[in-house]
């Protein structure tokens, strides 16, 4: 998990150099047949290299401490083209980051790509953008990855990156999480800062992150609310004790009858 990969870095089991390389390298070898990702980050090894630095000079403050993480390709990152999955323009070049991205920089991620989506953000089922065409699923390549941040989804789930961010207005994060074998959630709007996302919605919009584990995700939402919550300290076996959970069959599909 997160933790781990950290600990490692921080520890000197691995360099920050030696993490993002071998994400690189999964990349390069599989990425192909599935296709996650709009750009990747040619400053990478970069930015990894002076993660290492940073602990060789006793600077090494993050709860991402030379993770690498990516990012779905609506969010700004400086000096990289923002798509919102159509083709390049010099006009869509970022000038700063989204205050997600500076999030993630401040806990000591190294961002390693800009993932593939829906164009627009427009389709839940598939995300099929112009510039990069479609992401397929992780466990099945005939089978739909889910939209709009689908390329999110299955670099996590295939092991391209150790987390990615990626969008919600309806069912953006949830339903590729869900079919890739990921964990998101939609947080309420306003928690997390969408400063520097391309807008879909403005009433809707939100901004979450595509795990492995449900710790992960409440690692992630530590780093998302820059320190304002702290949700890895309230995941607690006990929480859900002498909790009633129950479905609302009005807001289902109804059952054919046998």
């Amino acid at each position: 998990d997160l933790s781990d990969i950290s600990e490692a870095i921080l520890t000197g089991i691995v360099s920050c150099e030696e993490v993002t390389a071998y994400y690189l390298y999964r990349i390069q070898q599989f990425n192909d047949d599935y296709n996650c990702f709009i750009t990747i980050c040619d400053n990478a090894l970069e930015k990894a290299r002076e993660r290492d630095r940073q602990l060789e000079d006793g600077e090494s403050d993050g709860l991402l401490f030379g993770v690498p993480v990516v990012i779905k390709d609506n969010i700004k990152l400086k000096g990289y083209y923002t798509t919102n999955g159509h083709y390049f323009s010099e006009s869509s070049k970022a000038k700063k980051n989204a205050d997600v991205v500076d999030f993630l920089l401040n806990e000591g991620a190294v961002i390693i790509a800009k993932t593939n989506m829906s164009t627009d953000a427009q389709d839940a089922r598939t995300s099929l953008s112009d510039v990069a065409g479609e992401t397929k699923n992780a466990y099945n390549k005939h089978l739909a990855s889910g939209g709009s941040s689908g390329g999110s989804a299955v670099a996590v789930s295939l092991n391209f990156a150790a987390a990615a961010l990626g969008t919600d207005t309806n069912s953006s994060l949830r339903l590729p999480a869900a079919l890739n074998g990921c964990v998101s959630l939609r947080v309420e709007t306003k928690l997390i800062s969408t400063d520097g996302i391309v807008t879909l919605n403005s009433t809707r919009d939100t901004v979450g992150a595509i795990t492995r584990t449900v710790y992960d995700q409440a690692l992630m939402l530590d780093v998302l609310t820059s320190g304002k919550y702290n949700y890895t300290k309230n995941l607690d076996e006990t929480a859900l004790k002498d909790i009633k959970l129950a479905v609302l069959t009005e807001l289902t599909y109804e059952q054919p009858k046998t």
